[in-house]
């Protein structure tokens, strides 16, 4: 078809043409621009999308760690919240101390004075109930000590932690500082658990009046959980954005914190599916956590959603965080605004397309100031909805806070209207009263009541209650079973903003448990609880009654029995305290049936007994009774299928002639009792003048005693061995002197056996023993000739801990072990049998020698001889001296010879001192010799100059 052109429709091709271009060109520019917007939105999308879930991915990046430094935080304050608690009780204590002191002084005797400090302090508790005080002495003696009161009056100076740190040498140390008070660490036992000890730190300070320290302390780890827990209520409080929260899981795949967006647990499929996502979350975590995506429900429904959470594990803990999102709401997120830019989209189009006419653009722009308009209408209205539902969401939380603690608590709540009827009530009060919540609502408190306060009572109850607004004191109710019970009752009166009553809250706790261990500790101030028996306190208001009583009837008179069994100590050391104890309890029995009918028997501590007679002819009934005691204590006791005997040592005291009050009577009956000590034991004793000043002089030297090593008044002699054959020096032994600073010299055999009987023998032999390894080793480097070294050892050393004292001695000294020989003697390996073999073999490991003392005086029996590990047996003095006239000594030293010879056992033989005594051995065929023949004790320094020449020819010292 041909075109027809001309004048009219060339302008109309024309125009069709530009028309036509233009619809092209418009065609073509909408598509790139529809193609443009298209891919630009996919763009936008797309970044949008990855910048919210980098976004998301930061906040739980942020709420993860502000949550794991809170924890960090709350965990290293352990340390110092645990030592301001601890020093915040004991300053506390120490004032309470002080103030008793000051108000009692002068009015109360010392020991009085300290038994109220000491019961004063005993029920104060702290840490949740687990904290307590204690109270030593400077010399570790136990003063107090509420978690276990068997250990009060003993000593615990030797107390050691797994890293042998010394705890009571700590303890003291920190109260003898300039500062008087100072902080311990140490590690101990955990309460329930005897297998492992852990970290635990100790405040202490002195308590001048009395040389006491006061202290108190609780293991680190139980601090640390307390933080813990506060830790655990701040997290659960942590939300963010829409259903966000953090929840915390522990180690042994549980969770210890969760939202309520937790499955239905009644559903099996519901609980497995949890488990089994904690398990992966754990694993997760132990791989080094991170963002991790799984399977989860969502808040309000049952159904498993997809989930994205940043799992992180808490270092110094068990926990694991687990902070999550819904991607589910992400992605509503996006689409909503995928839809928004969409619709700018196709609002941009018409503009373009609307932009041919004006009317489109009046139009389009009408519309787009509509859609601001009420965009920013609907804005405020969106704003103000979030407004009511975060103040609504704040009330619910404080409620449901509230709700919790009413229904947690461990104290009864009870609520009432302003009428006295009960519109709450709690759990506890349930549990306390019997009756259930649904059966105390609608009544009043009446329902509760026991009948035991009268109207009165009752009447000053609401007086007060009007007038404070507030009332508290103890009462007596009644459960629903009818039992009677005493509770501590608060009452406080609630108003409402007008200022009128709303109601009233009671909060109720039982108090019956308080009250029966007030009961069972006015028990155990009288009574000793091992025997039953009145203890030291009870028994001296009996004995002040005795004396009451004496003083109202001039001819009456009573006397006291003091009690002390002999070698009881043995029984504890070989076969343990609980053996001691039941020997203890049997002759607690004993005692108590061989008694008259008003006479008292009490136990003052340990091994020691004493009896009030109450008698008109007290000192001849005193006399009979303990002649009974002397048959009746002596026989046997069975323990463990073992018969053990004792033996008692009685002294008695006569009122008014030996005493007219307890503690002189007590102390004249304990210095007759020393003097049947001194006679041989297992005997009666009355007191006498001349006892006093014997006990006085013995005390007083015990006390000089326990100074002297402090004082630095103790020497070692040495006095030098040497060999029958050839008359040189093979050795010596370090010999022990006291310098009194009166009496001047003091042997040994003046106060070694004191030393003994007191305990101080195992602080002297350890001096004795690294003075005499440091004096050995410093010869040796001095270039004497390197000789063997004999130090006597008392069976009280001989203990457990002995090898490891030996063994400090030689590292601490430098000394070659094989130039250290122990002397022992037969009754102390006797009394530790059953461990003597595997400690000597135990020395021997360390390379020393062991000689045994004192042979032929003791059991002298070849059975132990043969089973001991000994290198050398010691002659007696007692038979040497006989030699060479004694037949029998002769016999007797002959045959200890020829046995240590036959069992390949060098011989020694003490107190030489005479050239017939010499020969004599010699012939016997002795090996070594030692006395006053050869040498007496000599100083160090002089020993020193003897060393010089140790080849010289015996002669008489």
């Amino acid at each position: 078809m041909s075109l027809q052109l001309d004048a009219k429709s060339l302008p109309r091709f024309q125009a069709a043409g530009m028309v036509g271009i233009v619809l092209f060109l418009t065609l073509v520019i909408s598509g790139y621009f529809i193609f443009k917007f298209q891919t630009d939105n996919e763009q936008r999308l797309q970044a949008m999308h990855d910048g919210i879930y980098a976004e998301q991915k930061k906040m739980l990046q942020r709420e993860i760690q502000s949550a794991r430094n809170y924890i960090k935080y709350m965990y290293d304050q352990a340390e110092t919240e645990l030592i301001f608690e601890a020093r915040q009780q004991v300053e506390q204590a120490y004032t309470i101390a002080q103030s008793i002191y000051d108000a009692e002084k002068g009015k109360r005797s010392d020991a009085e004075i300290q038994a109220l400090i000491r019961e004063t302090l005993r029920d104060v508790r702290f840490f949740h109930g687990r904290g307590y005080l204690f109270v030593d002495d400077m010399d570790g003696n136990v003063i107090l000590l509420p978690t276990t009161p068997d250990l009060e009056g003993r000593s615990l100076y030797n107390n050691q932690d797994d890293t042998g740190f010394y705890i009571m040498r700590g303890l003291i140390e920190k109260a003898n500082s300039p500062a008087g008070e100072g902080v311990v660490r140490y590690r101990w036992y955990p309460p329930g658990d005897q297998t492992e000890m852990v970290d635990k730190i100790a405040y202490v300070k002195k308590f001048k009046p009395y040389n006491w320290l006061i202290g108190t302390g609780d293991y680190i780890y139980r601090i640390q959980n307390d933080l813990k827990e506060k830790a655990l209520q701040r997290i659960s409080a942590t939300r963010f954005g829409d259903s966000g929260y953090i929840a915390v899981l522990s180690s042994e795949y549980r969770s210890i914190l969760s939202s309520a967006a937790r499955p239905d647990s009644s559903d099996p499929f519901n609980a497995e599916q949890e488990r089994t996502v904690v398990r992966e979350l754990l694993n997760f975590a132990e791989n080094g956590g991170g963002f991790y995506q799984y399977t989860w429900f969502y808040p309000g429904s049952n159904q498993p959603v997809p989930k994205l959470s940043l799992v992180s594990k808490v270092e110094q803990t068990d926990w694991v965080l687990v902070a999550g999102i819904y991607p589910g709401e992400i992605e509503a997120a996006i689409a909503k605004q995928q839809r928004r830019l969409e619709q700018n989209i196709r609002q941009d189009m018409w503009i373009l397309l609307g932009m041919l006419t004006a009317a489109a653009i009046i139009t389009l722009l009408l519309a787009l100031l509509f859609a601001g308009w009420f965009r920013r209408l609907f804005h405020r209205y969106q704003q103000n909805i979030e407004s009511q539902q975060a103040a609504l969401k704040r009330n619910a939380q404080a409620l449901e806070i509230a709700a919790r603690v009413f229904d947690n608590a461990n104290e009864g709540i009870l609520v009432t209207n302003p009428d006295g009827v009960i519109v709450a009530a709690n759990p506890a009060l349930s549990r306390i009263t019997g009756y259930s919540t649904q059966e105390l609502i609608g009544e009043r408190p009446s329902l509760l009541s026991s009948g035991q306060h009268d109207s009165y009572f009752f009447a000053q109850l609401w007086q007060q209650l009007r007038e404070e607004g507030y009332w508290q004191g103890e009462i007596w109710n009644r459960r629903k079973n009818g039992e009677i019970y005493p509770q501590w009752l608060s009452i406080t009166t609630s108003k409402d903003p007008r200022g009128e009553i709303a109601n009233y809250v009671a909060a109720v706790t039982d108090i019956s448990e308080r009250k029966n261990a007030e009961q069972q500790l006015q028990y155990l101030a009288d009574y000793d609880s091992l025997t039953d028996l009145p203890n030291r306190r009870l028994f001296g208001r009996k004995v002040d009654q005795a004396v009451l009583r004496c003083q109202q009837h001039l001819q009456q008179q009573f006397a006291l029995i003091f009690i002390d069994l002999d070698r009881f100590k043995n029984i504890n050391d070989s076969l343990g305290h609980a053996a001691g104890d039941q020997v203890l309890q049997s002759v607690a029995r004993r005692l108590s049936q061989a008694i008259n009918p008003g006479d008292t028997v009490s136990r003052l501590g340990g091994d020691e007994f004493v009896i009030l007679i109450n008698h008109q002819n007290a000192r001849a009934e005193a006399l009979r009774l303990a002649e009974r005691l002397l048959i009746s204590l002596s026989e046997p006791i069975l323990v463990d299928n073992q018969e053990l005997a004792v033996t008692p040592s009685q002294g008695v005291a006569v009122y008014p002639q030996h005493g007219k009050d307890f503690d002189t009577l007590l102390r004249n009956a304990d210095a007759a009792l020393y003097a049947a000590k001194d006679n041989g034991r297992n005997n009666v004793q009355f007191y006498t003048d001349e006892l006093n000043s014997y006990v006085s002089a013995r005390l007083t030297l015990e006390n000089e005693l326990r100074e002297a090593l402090h004082k630095d008044q103790f020497e070692l002699y040495y006095q030098p061995q040497s060999h029958l054959d050839s008359g040189e020096i093979c050795g010596y032994e370090a010999l022990i002197r006291w310098h009194h600073p009166d009496k001047g010299l003091i042997s040994p055999s003046d106060f070694i056996e004191l030393a003994e009987e007191t305990g101080q023998i195992r602080d002297i032999g350890s001096w004795v023993l690294n003075t005499a390894c440091q004096q050995a080793a410093d010869w040796e480097k001095s270039g004497y000739k390197p000789l063997p070294m004999s130090v006597n050892v008392s069976s009280q050393q001989f203990t457990g801990q002995f090898i490891s004292i030996v063994r400090q001695a030689l590292e601490r000294s430098g000394m070659n072990p094989a130039l250290l020989t122990l002397e022992l003697t037969e009754s102390t390996l006797i009394d530790n049998l059953s461990t003597a073999t595997s400690t000597l073999l135990e020395l021997k490991q360390l390379g020393l020698s062991i000689a045994l003392d004192d042979f032929g005086t003791g059991y002298s029996s070849l059975t132990y001889l043969k089973r001991f590990p000994v290198d050398k047996l010691k002659i007696d003095r007692s038979f040497v001296s006989g030699l060479p006239h004694n037949r029998d000594d002769g016999a007797i030293t002959h045959s200890i010879i020829d046995v240590a010879h036959n069992l390949g056992l060098e011989t020694i033989a003490e107190g030489v001192e005479t050239r017939a005594q010499q020969n004599c051995l010699q012939n016997f065929g002795c090996n070594q010799a030692q006395g006053y023949l050869f040498a007496r004790p000599l100083p160090a320094d002089e020993m020193e100059r003897l060393l010089l020449d140790n080849t010289r020819s015996p002669t008489p010292a």
